[in-house]
C-alpha cells in the first residue's frame, strides 16, 4: 500500500470520526496486496527480486572444511571460555585456568629425528601449575586460538578420524609443575 493511497483512506474515515474503520480499510487493503503475490508468505514486491543462490563450486569439498573446528574432533572454539578443559590420554580431564596461563611455545617434535612416524610437531603450553603438551600436526591453528584465550578443550584423536582436517592432535600429555592437594 502506498503513502497517498493510505492517506486518502484516513482522510476519508477521519473525516466521519471512525477510526476502527479506517483500521479495518487498511488491513483489507494489506491483505488484498499481500494476496496478489505468488507467493503467499512473501510480498509481491519481494518476490520480483531476484535471490542470488552461492554453490560451493569447491572440486575437494573435504578441503573447505578444513578452515573450520566445527568439524575437528580434536579441539574446540568458544570465545567465553575461562579455563581450557584438557582431555589427557590417561583418560583424566583436566580445568586448567585462563588466568594462570604463562606462554605456548611450538616446536619440531624432536622424536621425528628417531621415528619417522612421529607427529611433526610440538606445542607446549605452559600454566602456573602444570605443562600440556601437545603432539600432531597443524598446530599453528591451536597456537592462534589460544592467543586469543578461545581454545575451549584439546584432546587426541586417531588420525583416521582426522584424515581430511589441517589440525590433527596425535597425542596429549599433562604434567603438574606444582604438588596437587
Amino acid at each position: 500500500m502506498t503513502l497517498p493511497r493510505t492517506w486518502k483512506l484516513f482522510r476519508a474515515f477521519a473525516s466521519r470520526n471512525s477510526w476502527s474503520a479506517f483500521c479495518n480499510a487498511a488491513i483489507a487493503s494489506l491483505n488484498i496486496s499481500a494476496s496478489a503475490s505468488p507467493n503467499p508468505i512473501r510480498s509481491a514486491k519481494a518476490s520480483n527480486k531476484s535471490v542470488k543462490h552461492l554453490m560451493n563450486t569447491n572440486a575437494n569439498p573435504a578441503a573447505a572444511s578444513d578452515l573450520s573446528s566445527r568439524d575437528n574432533p580434536c579441539y574446540g572454539r568458544d570465545s567465553t571460555v575461562a579455563t581450557l578443559n584438557v582431555f589427557a590420554d590417561d583418560e583424566r580431564s583436566y580445568q586448567l585456568p585462563y588466568a594462570q596461563f604463562l606462554y605456548a611455545e611450538r616446536i619440531p617434535n624432536p622424536a621425528l629425528e628417531k621415528d619417522a612416524d612421529a607427529p611433526p610437531e610440538k606445542l607446549l603450553i605452559c600454566f602456573a601449575a602444570a605443562k600440556v603438551t601437545l603432539l600432531g600436526s597443524g598446530l599453528k591453528s591451536l597456537e592462534r586460538v589460544i592467543q586469543k584465550y578461545e581454545l575451549k578443550f584439546v584432546k587426541s584423536a586417531d588420525r583416521r578420524y582426522t584424515a581430511g582436517l589441517n589440525t590433527h592432535v596425535a597425542a596429549v600429555a599433562i604434567n603438574f609443575t606444582k604438588e596437587m592437594p
